[in-house]
């Protein structure tokens, strides 16, 4: 018999190693995903042409996640910007977390409350 021939089994532990070695340098990569594209400047763009240049916006392109964040002065503007972004960013799912406040000076007025009295001395 002849001595350089592999004798059964003995290739058997080195090709296991081989393919357990590969497989462990594959699992990290199986956890990537490829990243959502760059669309916090469309969101930004789309916003500030339709007058809502105060929201702001943050994007994670590994969770797929643009959020809004700030002060709007009705639900109609609110949900004007989820939408606006929505369109700038398909495929990204809009995070809402602004809040409405419609506070403005007609709001601070008193009803039926008189104007204030101004009084003026005589000049000298």
């Amino acid at each position: 018999m002849r001595s350089d021939i592999a004798k059964p089994g003995k290739l058997i532990v080195p090709s296991i190693l081989a393919i357990g070695t590969s497989a462990v340098a594959l699992i990290p990569m199986l956890g990537c995903q490829a990243q959502h594209p760059d669309d916090k400047s469309a969101v930004y763009q789309k916003l500030t042409q339709n007058d809502l240049a105060s929201v702001e916006v943050s994007q994670d392109r590994h969770a797929g996640v643009i959020t809004l964040k700030g002060v709007v002065g009705s639900q109609d503007s609110k949900k004007k910007a989820e939408d606006l972004a929505a369109q700038a960013a398909p495929g990204y799912t809009i995070q809402d977390q602004l809040t409405v406040q419609n506070t403005g000076i007609t709001s601070m007025a008193k009803p039926n409350a008189a104007p204030p009295q101004v009084t003026t001395e005589p000049a000298k």
